[in-house]
């Protein structure tokens, strides 16, 4: 095992094939070939610009071990990016959207699940990382008249008025039918 293991360094010292040995020990080490950690880097960067974020769990499944470093790693020279705890975003090109369907949902009076506008395996610690990092969002809902309920939702002021007015005549009303209730058993 060692004379293998051993024979490989000397081939990739020697630039005889190219590639790296990657492990914690030299008996745990995996030799991987430049073309296929060429591939897997390709492949991060094109799903990167195609869509604007990439998650770690599908850089998992490429065969990384550490798919964060490694996407850290490819994306280097990349400005504008938002490393999160399930996967990194394209600023540049993810936050005007998402900004626009905030406004949207706003101007509209209703409310936004950012949930359902991030990537799937977001989850609320990545909004709630998103939402500390990009201040311009925060604004956003302040001056747009919203409110942040619990990391994941934003609602109109407006509609959570009317909503407290709902909830509290059905408070009355049910306050109501107690006190009837207990005037009439006894």
């Amino acid at each position: 095992m060692f004379l293998f293991i051993g024979l490989i360094v000397n081939l990739i010292r020697d630039n005889r094939i190219n590639g790296n040995l990657i492990g914690t020990t030299k008996e745990n080490s995996i030799f991987y070939p430049k073309v296929y950690t060429d591939a897997q880097a390709k492949y991060i960067e094109s799903f990167f610009s195609q869509n604007g974020y990439i998650e770690y769990s599908l850089v998992r499944n490429l065969g990384v071990n550490d798919p964060e470093g490694q996407t850290k790693l490819v994306l280097k020279d990349r400005n504008q990016i938002l490393f999160l705890i399930s996967g990194c975003i394209d600023l540049l090109k993810f936050l005007p959207q998402l900004e626009m369907n905030i406004e949207q949902g706003l101007v509209s009076n209703e409310y936004v699940d950012i949930t359902t506008l991030m990537p799937n395996s977001f989850n609320e610690n990545d909004i709630e990382k998103l939402f500390k990092t990009e201040i311009s969002i925060n604004e956003l809902i302040k001056s747009s008249g919203g409110e942040l309920i619990s990391n994941t939702f934003i609602i109109a002021k407006e509609l959570r008025e009317k909503i407290d007015k709902k909830l509290n005549e059905i408070c009355q009303e049910y306050a109501e039918k107690v006190r009837i209730n207990i005037i009439f058993q006894t």
